[in-house]
C-alpha cells in the first residue's frame, strides 16, 4: 500500500465566523464532491485514503466520519466501518444530536458489532431519554 498522498487537503486558515481551524461548509462540500468523483472514476482506493487522512487531520467533522463510515462498510470492512461509526456518534452525542447519535447507533447495530449488547443498552437509553 502507497503512502503517497492522493490529494493534500491543507488545514485552512481560522474560519471567520467562529475562529476555528477547518473547512468551511463550501470547502467540505467540494471536498466529498471530489471524493465521490474518484469513486465514480474507478479509484475507490484513492478515494478511501483521502477520506482517512481528511478525518484523521480534522477529526471533529460529522460528514467525514459518516463518509468513512459508509467507504468501509462498502467496502466490507465492518470493523473500521463500526470505528468510525462510533467516532461520529460521539461527536454528536457531545453536540446534543440525538436523533442523529440514535440513528448511528443503529448504523452500528446493522453492522453486528461484537460488543452488541452493549449498543443496544445505549440505544434503548437514548430513546428513553436517560
Amino acid at each position: 500500500m502507497s503512502t503517497r498522498r492522493v490529494l493534500h487537503w491543507p488545514s485552512t486558515g481560522p474560519n471567520t465566523r467562529t475562529g476555528e481551524r477547518g473547512f468551511t461548509l463550501i470547502e467540505l462540500i467540494i471536498v466529498l464532491s471530489i471524493i465521490g468523483l474518484l469513486v465514480g472514476l474507478g479509484r475507490g482506493s484513492a478515494a478511501l485514503q483521502t477520506l482517512e487522512e481528511l478525518a484523521r487531520d480534522h477529526p471533529g467533522k460529522q460528514a467525514l466520519h459518516a463518509r468513512l463510515a459508509e467507504a468501509y462498510k462498502a467496502a466490507g470492512r465492518n470493523a473500521d466501518a463500526i470505528a468510525q461509526y462510533d467516532a461520529l456518534g460521539e461527536i454528536q452525542l457531545d453536540a446534543g444530536q440525538i436523533a442523529d447519535a440514535i440513528r448511528t447507533i443503529q448504523s452500528i447495530l446493522d453492522l453486528n458489532p461484537p460488543d452488541l449488547e452493549g449498543y443496544q443498552e445505549l440505544l434503548r437509553n437514548l430513546r428513553s431519554g436517560g
